[in-house]
């Protein structure tokens, strides 16, 4: 993994080596600018899996752990997930799932 910070815009660069396919991500302020389509599809399940994680996360912090404070991160996490799927066709019936659950998503 090469991490490039010359241009003052952070970009990181590595080697799938699965596929043998060069990813390269630009870092923003509010997210991440995938340059290439075979990537998006890895970000964005990485997304889901990871967002959906922190939303679980959050809840268990809240009712567990009795710790309100990171339940106002769940509609943020949630709407990252919703971006990720709407790009992911395969994975319509999961969208569609959720969708029934989450209100914001109506």
């Amino acid at each position: 993994m090469l991490l490039n910070v010359s241009n003052k815009t952070p970009i990181i660069e590595y080697v799938d080596h699965r596929f043998g396919k060069r990813c390269c991500f630009q870092l923003k302020t509010f997210g991440c600018v995938v340059h290439n389509t075979f990537c998006q599809v890895d970000f964005d399940l990485i997304t889901v899996q990871r967002k959906l994680k922190d939303a679980g996360r959050f809840v268990y912090i809240d009712r567990v752990k009795k710790n309100p404070g990171f339940l106002q991160y769940i509609p943020s996490s949630l709407g990252y997930v919703k971006t990720a799927l709407e790009r992911l066709d395969e994975y319509r019936p999961l969208y569609e799932t959720l969708g029934k659950y989450i209100p914001e998503w109506q």
